[in-house]
This record gives C-alpha cells, structure tokens and sequence, in this order.
C-alpha cells in the first residue's frame, strides 16, 4: 500500500489576490466622487431650458452606471455578486425618488442604469485580472 503525502499537508487557502493599497483606494476614491458626482446630477432639479433629448438622457444613464461600476470592479471594491445587486438597486431607488426633486421617473432610465452595469461589471473585471496580472498578484 502507497501513502501519499500530500494528502497529510493541511489544506492551505490562499489570500484573496489584491492590488497595491495606493491603486485600490485611489480608485475607490474616484469611485466614490463619480457616485457623488453622478446623484447630484440625477437628483438636482431639472435645469431650465428644454429638458434634454429623450436618447442622449439614456445614453447619459448608460455611460454614467457603466463608467461607474467599471472603476469600482477594476479596484476589487467589492465582489461583482454584491456591486451588480447594489447598483442595480442604486439605479431603481434613484429613479423611485427622482420625482421627489422635481423630475421624472421612468422605466428606460432603469434599464439604461441596467445595461450600464452589465457593460461596468463586463470591464471592470476585464480591468481586474489585467491590473492583477500586471502587479503580479494574479491567483
């Protein structure tokens, strides 16, 4: 009968693979000023004027949620099973309590911030594994 050792050795786990503290919270920092930047200009009243072109304010919301969750996934923020739940409930509540400040809730914005998560969580894992690999921490 054979013995194999490496059934003896303790199970060993790795750490979770992380990028250089300067790099993860310089893009949380972005991250964070993004989000800031992106609730001022879904929840401050409409500017007066004609209200924006009904495909250039989805596009707005496209690129705003897809921007977004691109820099927070590049970083490792948070895993994606709890950044695309988060901002897909960020998205829904902001368009819940846009008539609150004097502007309109629809359901194309919704899916707007929808898709921009998807297309967000898409590169900023892409984003993720290439800064893992080029920081040599890649699992």
């Amino acid at each position: 009968m054979t013995h194999d050792i490496a059934n003896d050795l303790p199970a060993r786990t790795l750490p979770p693979a992380t990028l250089p503290p300067a790099l993860a919270r310089g893009g949380k920092l972005l991250g964070l000023l993004l989000l800031l930047i992106m609730l001022y200009a879904m929840l401050s009243p409409q500017p007066p004027g004609p209200p924006m072109d009904g495909h250039a304010d989805k596009v707005a919301h496209f690129i705003g949620f897809a921007t977004l969750i691109t820099v927070f996934a590049a970083v490792g923020t948070l895993p994606l099973r709890l950044l695309i739940p988060l901002a897909v409930a960020l998205g829904g509540v902001i368009e819940l309590v846009q008539p609150s400040f004097g502007r309109g809730a629809e359901w194309a914005d919704f899916w707007a911030n929808n898709a921009g998560v998807v297309l967000g969580a898409l590169l900023g894992s892409a984003a993720h594994r290439a800064l893992l690999r080029r920081y040599g921490v890649a699992p």
